[in-house]
């Protein structure tokens, strides 16, 4: 008895030769099997179809592939530096920034995340990876104002005083100071004491964190 094979509609490169745009043609939906239908030449018309930055172009097929890479990689950047924070938390704090700050919905962004102190101290090169930075808050080695810390989204206020007070075997492995591309409008810092005073939140942009990844290329992907 032979095996009944399932057959899946694809687009064949006709579409595209004729440079028609077959997504939003009413016969698309009544394509079946092999039964395609043959379109009308008309000339192409530019539509930006699931991103703002890939549209259709004559007698190519879209760089939708390449466009969906692009997203990926940038999202897997910005996950594997924010790997403590989950899609639903960035979210969240999406929507609180735009409560507490004015301005440009993205700069509410990059304040609310720059006063976490998870991100604060990985910023700092205090920690060498956001992880660290968690542990080194969940047990106790942080101090604000004096006063130990346990919660990895504490908020930092304008005025506080950051204290990293780490044994000493433990400084050579989670000290880093690979990179001092810091504003130095936004902090005091002295490394020799691993300690910080936050002096105002910084909306232009995220501070240094070794990579570079595209704020707005990751929430269009989420």
């Amino acid at each position: 008895m032979k095996k009944r094979l399932s057959y899946k509609p694809r687009l064949k490169k006709s579409f595209f030769q004729k440079e028609l745009n077959a997504f939003v043609s009413k016969d698309f939906s009544k394509l079946k099997k092999i039964k395609w239908r043959f379109f009308a030449k008309k000339p192409i018309f530019f539509e930006t179809f699931f991103r703002n930055d890939v549209t259709f172009i004559s007698k190519n097929l879209f760089d939708i592939k390449k466009g969906f890479l692009k997203g990926l990689q940038n999202n897997q950047k910005f996950l594997s530096t924010f790997a403590c924070l989950s899609r639903k938390n960035l979210r969240q704090l999406n929507s609180k920034s735009l409560k507490k700050y004015s301005g440009f919905e993205k700069n509410n962004f990059y304040a609310s995340l720059n006063c976490r102190l998870d991100v604060l101290l990985f910023a700092l090169n205090f920690t060498k990876t956001i992880f660290q930075s968690k542990w080194v808050i969940s047990k106790g080695f942080v101090f604000v104002n004096q006063r130990k810390i346990v919660s990895n989204s504490f908020v930092l206020k304008h005025g506080d005083l950051i204290e990293l007070k780490l044994p000493r075997n433990l400084q050579e492995r989670f000290f880093s100071i690979q990179t001092f591309n810091l504003s130095e409008n936004c902090f005091e810092i002295c490394y020799e004491s691993l300690s910080c005073i936050f002096l105002n939140v910084s909306q232009n942009s995220l501070f240094n964190y070794r990579t570079f990844f595209d704020l707005d290329e990751f929430r269009h992907f989420n």
